[in-house]
């Protein structure tokens, strides 16, 4: 299989996982796996992000390690949406607060 084919099952297969259709924890790490310089990662980080944010107001240690990495992701690749958001979290290791209490977009808020 070519690189360019890989690449593209990758991001395939990290946007079903975003939606409910597939192993999240994989699609982190597939996430990872990306080139550094492409840029649909921004977008697939921020679906991720999303999914782990729909996933329960309480994540597991070993899901809130992911965060940070999702949303440095975020910054250096923005997603191209015009409105994307700056999103607070807690500090690490504090359950996720409802999104009432957390600064979200409205459109992230929707997706909870």
């Amino acid at each position: 299989m070519d690189e360019a084919r890989d690449i593209a099952e990758r991001c395939v297969a990290i946007s079903r996982a975003a939606y409910g259709r597939g192993d999240l924890d994989a699609a982190i790490n597939d996430l990872h796996r990306l080139p550094d310089d492409l840029p649909v990662r921004g977008v697939l980080a921020a679906d991720l992000l999303a999914a782990l944010m729909r996933s329960g107001p309480m994540l597991p240690r070993y899901r809130l390690r992911h965060l940070d990495d999702l949303l440095a992701i975020t910054e250096r690749h923005p997603p191209g949406t015009p409105d994307w958001p700056t999103v607070t979290l807690p500090p690490r290791g504090r359950p996720l607060t409802p999104p009432a209490q957390v600064s979200l977009h409205p459109q992230l808020c929707l997706l909870i």
